[in-house]
């Protein structure tokens, strides 16, 4: 046992020095959906912002009426393998603003829609959370990151593309706005930034690992073989 930790020991620091290649993917679809109720009417809108200068969060109720935004960013994946080993992603956004209780919540949802047809009732479906609400106030004009900590990435690979939505967690008004993909002013598209292994050096990881283990085993045999 003792043996064999001490093969094990070296190829575990050896793992740490495995270097990564960033990838960042811009999104190709981004908007937002929105649902106003005001008594008697329901009535639910799409944009683009005119350009697509933002997309929105937010869910706000009060005694005569309410409204929801939510926004959905989409990214195409397929210029990543489908076996591609992700070590780490981030969901970065530039905020034109935002309320001052906390940022959206960001969860993973369904891919069927474009960003010129959504709307309120054909939005996508959303299911577990991805990465972890951060804590802000009155951010304005900067990038923020969200990292994708729970992120099942293996089917998202498959079918090429990842949705993200935005939701305001709570009532009261939380407001918070990206710029999108369209924005003239500089490029401030969503994108995520997602870290992989280099291929060469996990081979040449591989090897050495390998060639270490067969080395310290028969140094061990012919040691075994001195002693009997």
């Amino acid at each position: 046992m003792k043996k064999l930790l001490l093969v094990l020991i070296p190829v575990c620091l050896l793992s740490n020095l495995v270097q990564a290649t960033t990838v960042n993917i811009s999104s190709c679809d981004d908007a937002w959906v929105g649902w106003t109720w005001n008594w008697p009417q329901v009535n639910e809108r799409y944009w683009s912002d005119g350009l697509g200068i933002e997309t929105h969060s937010d869910n706000y109720s009060w005694s005569t009426g309410s409204y929801q935004y939510i926004s959905y960013v989409k990214f195409d994946l397929s210029s990543l393998q489908d076996n591609a080993v992700i070590t780490s992603a981030s969901l970065n956004l530039y905020v034109n603003s935002n309320g001052s209780d906390s940022s959206p919540g960001i969860y993973h949802a369904d891919d069927n829609w474009e960003e010129e047809t959504v709307v309120y009732s054909t939005r996508p479906i959303n299911d577990s959370t991805i990465a972890a609400a951060g804590s802000w106030s009155n951010i304005a004009n900067q990038w923020v990151s969200f990292t994708l900590s729970t992120w099942s990435y293996q089917a998202d690979l498959s079918d090429n593309y990842l949705t993200v939505m935005l939701y305001a967690l709570g009532n009261g008004g939380n407001d918070s706005r990206f710029v999108t993909k369209e924005y003239s002013g500089g490029n401030y598209a969503p994108y995520l930034s997602i870290e992989i292994p280099e291929p060469a050096t996990i081979f040449m990881l591989v090897i050495g690992s390998l060639t270490f283990i067969r080395k310290k085993i028969k140094n061990n045999q012919a040691s075994d073989a001195v002693a009997a």
